[in-house]
């Protein structure tokens, strides 16, 4: 699967070499579809999508057809939709798009620990926008986690390559 991502980026590096002469803009195009922010856009729009059908298969659980007018529900059903996803999110960015293919126990328990301590508040700045949106304002449930998603999806990347994947612990090819 590496091998195979390695190739379609490259090929995408060679298309912006070969039709963007300005320096600047070639040098932001790859940057902009580098193989990192690439994959992690597409894993936090899986993470997102699992986080989604987590909160509508917890939501049914609870017999719930209207979100709205059940307010504690939905903030369970968030928090079990979140377990979901930070589970998804640890392996689909530890091994696709930062690359640590370490698992040594330390290596393990520190990215793990750092990686959920990470999601843990970045759940406050969504609960928070929930209570607000949904619980005092009655936003649409659905609405609002769009909205959040962006938000929390944004302040995660920067929580991981800065802070908790930022040893790659590669193995060398």
């Amino acid at each position: 699967m590496s091998d195979l991502l390695d190739c379609f980026f490259n090929r995408l590096a060679n298309i912006i070499d070969k039709y963007v002469k300005n320096e600047k803009l070639n040098s932001a195009l790859k940057k902009l579809f580098g193989r990192e922010i690439v994959l992690y856009i597409v894993c936090g729009v899986l993470t997102t999508a699992v986080n989604f059908v987590s909160l509508y298969a917890s939501l049914r659980l609870f017999g719930l057809t209207d979100a709205i007018n059940e307010k504690a529900e939905v903030h369970i059903a968030n928090i079990i939709a979140w377990i979901i996803a930070v589970l998804f999110a640890y392996f689909t960015n530890k091994l696709l798009v930062f690359e640590s293919k370490s698992f040594e126990k330390k290596v393990v328990i520190k990215e793990f620990s750092s990686f959920t301590l990470a999601r843990l508040f970045s759940l406050g700045v969504e609960e928070a926008g929930l209570f607000i949106l949904n619980t005092l304002l009655n936003f649409n449930v659905y609405f609002v986690k769009i909205v959040l998603a962006i938000i929390v999806i944004l302040l995660n990347y920067a929580l991981s390559k800065y802070i908790i994947f930022k040893n790659k612990n590669k193995i060398e090819k």
